[in-house]
């Protein structure tokens, strides 16, 4: 059975003057609560959804986040941390390549699975991988930055790697590859250094400087790959012309927030997607329908930790959470429906 649905207010409005609000018409628990969820992740062919939460595990919905089942065979299931959730990201490709990279203790690792999910494996990687990102355009496409301030990458889906060119800077923060164009590679350093390469990494370029450290997610709007969206500092920067040039976007959005997860699409309207966290319990959902120069509020909530589009179905949107799992919206954000069985066992 689904979970009550929610609806916001008729009419968006602008968020720039927008107080917070820990009780009111917002998002509230409807089935089992999950755990923390520290990234999401849509297979673009099957739409399949894919939730990574705080202690390791990794779930899987079939029904478009209606209902959720187990999907970490293989994975191990230790607690990394009591206190805080581990970094880690999810990358869901075709046919059914999945790659997780998760924080265990003091090593980032790398792991994939080809089956979406009913078994993984961890990829042999030459020491902890401080940034990694995969070709979404050919799957077995691998880049990783490692602990030895090395750029390594991978065309057998890890199996193997080689070292690539030097880079203009060290301490990559994160990265990212152009959705149709898996040589085509950005990243951005701890120094706040933007670089770009079009060979696969042999060559880079330093297109552009920025202030707001420590970047956090480079974003690339798979359906217009010219723009980029930079997360850094809890700040937002834009570029439309693949890092050469770019602009602060978030001035529409609360000042005293924090942005803490993305989600772009530009089709069939350019659509982004901001969460802004306000304080521990209080975070804001909002939507840019002109790629960043105003804002509209969409939903008022405890807390929110990652979103994702369904590039198949651009109107579906999901959003994970710090207890309540996964909720999602079929229509672009405005009523929203929260999954059920997403339940992280090892939580509180």
């Amino acid at each position: 059975m689904l979970g009550r649905r929610f609806y916001s207010r008729p009419a968006l409005r602008q968020t720039g003057d927008a107080a917070p609000a820990s009780s009111g018409p917002g998002w509230r628990p409807s089935g089992p609560v999950g755990g923390w969820v520290l990234s999401l992740a849509v297979e673009p062919r099957s739409s399949q959804v894919f939730a990574l939460t705080e202690r390791s595990g990794v779930y899987r919905s079939d029904d478009r986040g209606v209902t959720w089942g187990s999907a970490h065979r293989g994975l191990p299931s230790e607690r990394v941390s009591r206190l805080l959730p581990a970094p880690g990201v999810l990358y869901a490709l075709a046919a059914e390549r999945i790659y997780r990279t998760i924080d265990r203790t003091i090593d980032r690792t790398i792991d994939r699975t080809i089956d979406a999910g009913t078994s993984w494996e961890e990829v042999a990687f030459p020491g902890p991988a401080l940034a990694a990102a995969v070709a979404p355009s050919a799957p077995e496409s691998l880049y990783a930055f490692a602990g030895g301030l090395e750029l390594l990458g991978s065309d057998d889906g890890g199996r193997s790697w080689r070292e690539l060119g030097d880079l203009p800077a060290l301490g990559i923060a994160c990265m990212t590859v152009d959705p149709g164009s898996p040589r085509t590679v950005y990243a951005a350093t701890v120094e706040g250094a933007f670089l770009r390469s079009r060979d696969g990494g042999g060559h880079w370029t330093v297109t552009a400087t920025l202030e707001s450290l420590p970047p956090q997610e480079l974003l690339v709007d798979a359906a217009a790959p010219s723009n980029l969206y930079l997360l850094a500092g809890g700040r937002l920067h834009r570029s439309l012309d693949r890092g050469d040039h770019w602009s602060r976007i978030d001035l529409g959005l609360p000042a005293e927030g924090r942005i803490g997860a993305l989600a772009a699409l530009s089709r069939p309207v350019p659509r982004l997607y901001a969460a802004v966290e306000l304080a521990p319990s209080a975070a804001l959902l909002s939507v840019s329908l002109d790629r960043g120069i105003t804002w509209q509020l969409l939903q008022k909530t405890d807390s929110l930790t990652a979103l994702a589009v369904d590039p198949a179905h651009p109107r579906r949107l999901y959003a994970g959470s710090r207890r309540q799992g996964v909720f999602w919206s079929a229509s672009s954000g405005t009523q929203w429906a929260q999954g059920r069985g997403l339940l992280d066992r090892d939580s509180p």
